[in-house]
């Protein structure tokens, strides 16, 4: 696929994971996401859940992700997605336009007072 905007080139410890880009307009975002939680969070709610695992809970979750909005389709793009470790290595190139990977996600962007594709309706 060409585009005829900057693509981003995504590498996971030396390895090419995908090259992104948007063919008009619209959104390319390439992040690197920490999230963990702490013991002293859990309540007695939450211990109470029969599929509560305490080990999973306290594991940081580390990941990188390359994806974007194609604002001409309305849809949003993931090419990319993986868990982290310390000592990974996430670099990042910006190129000039040119082919990129297809992406291996696409969801159409919900309108102000629309469900979003594939998302539940709320409970009544």
């Amino acid at each position: 696929m060409a585009t005829g905007r900057i693509r981003f080139e995504l590498f996971v410890n030396g390895q090419r994971q995908a090259i992104a880009g948007i063919r008009s307009h619209g959104v390319l975002t390439a992040n690197i996401v920490w999230g963990g939680n702490a013991e002293v969070e859990i309540t007695p709610q939450i211990r109470a859940d029969p599929d509560f695992n305490e080990r999973e809970w306290v594991t940081d979750d580390i990941h990188v992700r390359l994806g974007g909005l194609d604002s001409e389709t309305e849809e949003h793009l993931k090419w990319f997605q993986q868990d982290l470790r310390p000592g990974d290595e996430v670099t990042l190139r910006v190129l000039p336009a040119g082919e990129c990977d297809a992406p291996l996600e696409r969801h159409v962007r919900a309108q102000p007072g629309q469900e979003a594709a594939g998302a539940e309706p709320p409970a009544a």
